[in-house]
């Protein structure tokens, strides 16, 4: 669908896109609205139902999900807003170019890339994330070079690896196939969040921060660089800290300005490196919880109690 200026394409909330009933007869014919393809147009949607999914059995008796969202580029600009209901979407979303996801409320992205449902979250071009509320990622991510995603405002939270597509998808594409192409860029009325498992860092290309990351899951690699300005702010949970590994690595530049905070947890004393890198200014504010006194030598963050 393409559209021209001012072009808008709604989805009442009392819209079913999935029209299956399984009590057919030929109940692998799928029936509803599963494919759409928009240049050029901003997109509006209200509940997850109404969003394009359909369900089906297939020929072998296996439960199979088709749904894709796709925005390709065009003369005029591609957005998404997401209003009157927290919303899920459990298809292919896919962008080519310049798209605007406006999160008026929350919404989710569940497609597990599978055997037979092939669904997943990713792109080319720069994506910006704007509106006040949160925009998760929950399913598999796969982001091609040129990925970018740049938060203005609300939420991103990751509780998948953008750098883990799992390994079905990994298998169906080229071998040369390279998994640390996302860039990542917060603004300071941002928040990206890194919620993932602790077995699965964040292997991204560069991140710069002017608002708030937090990690209370696993850490980030970096092959690049990862700059934080003065109004940025890192929150780490306790549990996140390890004496293993630095939290943030980076094959480039690390410059950190911005504030450090250790959150949610119990804490007990040591040396927790953070952040390494062949170039390292890291000249942080700490925030440790009461009782606890802090201090960065040269990327590690070295915790004792206070006195008394």
């Amino acid at each position: 669908m393409q559209g021209h200026e001012g072009s808008i394409f709604e989805l009442d909330q009392d819209f079913k896109a999935d029209q299956m009933q399984f009590g057919d007869i030929d109940e692998w014919n799928a029936n509803g609205f599963s494919v759409l393809f928009l240049q050029g147009i901003e997109l509006r949607t209200h509940h997850s139902l109404s969003l394009p999914v359909v369900n089906k059995r297939s020929r072998n008796g296996n439960h199979t999900l088709h749904g894709v969202i796709r925005f390709d580029q065009g003369d005029q600009p591609n957005r998404w807003i997401i209003d009157s209901n927290p919303q899920g979407f459990i298809g292919r979303f896919v962008w080519d170019g310049p798209l605007e996801i406006n999160t008026q409320t929350n919404l989710k992205m569940l497609g597990h890339f599978s055997e037979d449902s092939h669904c997943y979250f990713g792109g080319t071009g720069p994506l910006s994330k704007t509106g006040p509320s949160t925009l998760a990622i929950v399913g598999t991510q796969y982001h091609a070079p040129g990925s970018l995603i740049t938060v203005h405002e609300g939420r991103l939270l990751f509780l998948t690896s953008p750098s883990h597509p799992g390994k079905i998808l990994a298998e169906q594409l080229p071998d040369e196939t390279t998994w640390n192409e996302l860039q990542l860029v917060n603004t300071t009325e941002g928040t990206i969040q890194f919620s993932t498992p602790a077995q699965y860092r964040s292997q991204l290309k560069s991140v710069v921060n002017d608002g708030t990351i937090i990690v209370d899951g696993a850490g980030l690699s970096i092959d690049e660089d990862f700059r934080s300005g003065t109004t940025s702010r890192l929150e780490i949970a306790a549990n996140a800290l390890t004496r293993k590994r630095a939290l943030i690595t980076c094959a480039g530049e690390i410059v950190f300005t911005g504030t450090i905070a250790i959150t949610k947890g119990a804490i007990k004393p040591g040396d927790y490196p953070l952040l390494q890198a062949p170039s390292l200014s890291a000249t942080p504010r700490l925030e440790l919880p009461a009782g606890y006194h802090g201090e960065m030598v040269e990327g590690t963050l070295r915790i004792s109690k206070q006195d008394g």
